[in-house]
């Protein structure tokens, strides 16, 4: 799919083609925020529209889009268009250190309210992350089209065919098309009925394109060019409550594999302050490192565990649950021809999934990690393999 980036980018245009636009401030506003955790439709001007009826410095709204390449699941580019406040986003902010407890605040951002974060993994392991704040940004919106602009970002066109997104970062230039293959998901849809509220307790979350073909070409460094085909994912996450206090733990990702696209989301919400637990949340030890227990699972039956899990073949939805056991996972580590290779095993209805970390990028002091790698399993009965993306959020 190749939109023309010309007229997303002449922003006189936008009142003629869209039914909203919206500006995004730049800067934080002052007191409470509303949060809409629901959709009228399941129209793409509807389903990315923000959600937020300001930002505060405790909130968070962004749109997510990421691809990997199917000849080689180290390469993948994720990018994250956000309007949030300093304490609402878990991405750490241009100019912050970050303390291990939230994202930190940058030198210079205390009341800046957008920003653009990217990251990048090469065929080798290795990894760019790069994070920039945009002076202004618009969100726009008619039937079945989406259009969004972070001024010193980048942004997107999408529509129910498919995105295209612009990356216009200091240091990395170009665009991420994708064609979709599955329609939307939202927790507890199921198979032709899609939910049209969007909450996982506290957080929002829908996601806009689970499965897509995807093309991906963009100068990074110093003229240095990646290109590759593989498989695409967006989704769009939002609260008006700060996301690492309100967040206990978030593991979540997404794969494709032969003719199937997967998708699952584990979130335990935080504890509220009077209550306090018989015993904490056990901590998944993924540095991966040699000393770390295989054998340990992990087991979060005794927190509010919000599940989400989504399989489709050929585009078409044929399981999705969000049952109190929708997903299991544990760490694994096993020995091949190769050489040993960790990961996490993941099971969900008509799945048993192993899902290689064969890159990680973590950032926070280890509370955000991000990994790409090799997957296989049994799904509905047969093996395939593939590539998936995930991460962890733990606080």
């Amino acid at each position: 799919m190749k939109y023309s980036w010309f007229w997303m980018t002449t922003t006189t245009l936008a009142p003629v083609l869209a039914r909203y636009t919206l500006t995004l401030p730049p800067s934080i506003s002052i007191g409470p925020v509303n949060a809409d955790f629901s959709v009228p439709s399941l129209d793409q001007s509807d389903l990315a529209a923000p959600k937020l009826d300001r930002v505060n410095a405790s909130s968070f709204d962004w749109w997510y889009f990421d691809a990997i390449a199917t000849d080689n699941p180290n390469t993948t580019v994720a990018v994250a268009f956000v309007s949030a406040g300093p304490s609402g986003s878990p991405f750490p902010l241009p100019g912050s250190e970050g303390n291990g407890t939230g994202p930190g605040i940058g030198v210079g951002n205390e009341t800046a309210a957008l920003f653009a974060h990217v990251w990048v993994t090469y065929p080798n392991g290795s990894s760019l992350v790069k994070s920039g704040i945009a002076s202004q940004a618009t969100v726009s919106g008619s039937g079945d089209s989406s259009m969004g602009l972070w001024s010193g970002g980048g942004g997107w066109m999408g529509s129910e065919e498919g995105y295209e997104v612009s990356l216009e970062m200091p240091g990395v230039r170009g665009t991420i098309s994708m064609d979709k293959i599955t329609p939307p998901h939202s927790h507890c849809s199921a198979p032709g009925q899609f939910n049209t509220s969007l909450e996982l307790g506290p957080l929002g979350w829908v996601s806009i394109l689970p499965d897509a073909i995807a093309s991906v070409d963009i100068d990074v460094h110093n003229g240095e060019r990646l290109r590759f085909d593989g498989y695409g994912y967006h989704d769009k996450n939002w609260s008006n409550r700060p996301f690492a206090p309100s967040t206990k733990s978030l593991f979540r990702g997404h794969a494709h594999l032969g003719n199937y696209s997967v998708v699952w989301v584990s979130y335990v919400p935080a504890a509220p302050p009077s209550f306090s637990p018989s015993r904490s949340h056990r901590e998944l030890d993924m540095d991966m490192d040699m000393d770390m227990d295989m054998e340990t699972e992990m087991d979060l039956q005794a927190d509010p565990e919000i599940l989400s899990v989504y399989i489709a073949r050929d585009g078409e939805t044929v399981s999705a649950s969000c049952a109190a056991n929708a997903v299991s996972y544990r760490a694994v580590r096993e020995e091949t021809e190769g050489g040993p290779v960790s990961g996490y095993e993941v099971v969900l209805p008509g799945a048993r999934l192993q899902v290689a970390t064969d890159v990680e990028v973590s950032q926070v002091g280890g509370r955000y990690v991000r990994w790409s790698g090799r997957a296989r399993g049994e799904i509905l009965g047969g093996q395939e393999e593939g590539g998936a993306v995930f991460e962890r959020f733990l606080y």
